[in-house]
């Protein structure tokens, strides 16, 4: 069965199957798919995609360390007259990370930045981006209220509704497009 393959791919021919893989919009995304024939019938399966797997999970070590730090910041630790970060809003924030984690792990979407940020009231940024879209989530009122701030090429919007594990997995969804996904919280 021929088949056209791009000059930026390769293949290789394993039993009846034929594993084609190339590089994906990112530089760092490598995109794998297994095409096989039966009886005539070309099925092409997309498969983990093992190097943004790695990535999601640096960026949420990184995240984690970094979070961890800020339960040692003092007032004025930004110059100036900044609260100590309040730790509920801090724990949250990092069962914010880990769900980010179990949200994305194999996931089709890849994200290329979760940066979270100290701010001076005491709370805690969380920004995530992918591609051309960046969602913030702002964890303040001791972990029971959240910031959400979304911006895409197109428009941005704000929110800041009470907090729940159903609204955070809404606005996930959001990289989706439309998509609603179901994640377990631990």
């Amino acid at each position: 069965m021929p088949y056209d393959m791009p000059s930026d791919c390769s293949a290789y021919v394993l039993e009846e199957s034929m594993s084609v893989s190339g590089q994906g919009p990112l530089a760092s995304e490598r995109i794998c798919f297994i095409i096989r024939a039966d009886d005539d019938l070309l099925t092409i399966s997309k498969i983990k995609n093992d190097v943004s797997s790695v990535n999601l999970e640096s960026l949420v070590e990184a995240a984690l360390h970094e979070l961890n730090d800020y339960g040692t910041l003092e007032s004025g630790w930004d110059g100036y007259r900044a609260e100590p970060i309040d730790s509920s809003n801090l724990l949250t924030a990092i069962d914010l990370v880990s769900f980010i984690y179990r949200y994305f792990a194999g996931d089709t979407v890849v994200i290329q930045e979760i940066t979270p940020g100290p701010v001076a009231d005491g709370s805690v940024d969380i920004e995530i981006k992918s591609n051309d879209k960046c969602l913030v989530f702002n964890i303040s009122n001791y972990g029971m209220t959240m910031g959400i701030y979304k911006k895409d090429e197109i428009a941005s919007s704000e929110d800041a509704p009470i907090f729940s594990w159903e609204r955070v997995e809404e606005e996930l969804s959001w990289f989706h497009g439309t998509a609603i996904r179901q994640v377990t919280v631990a």
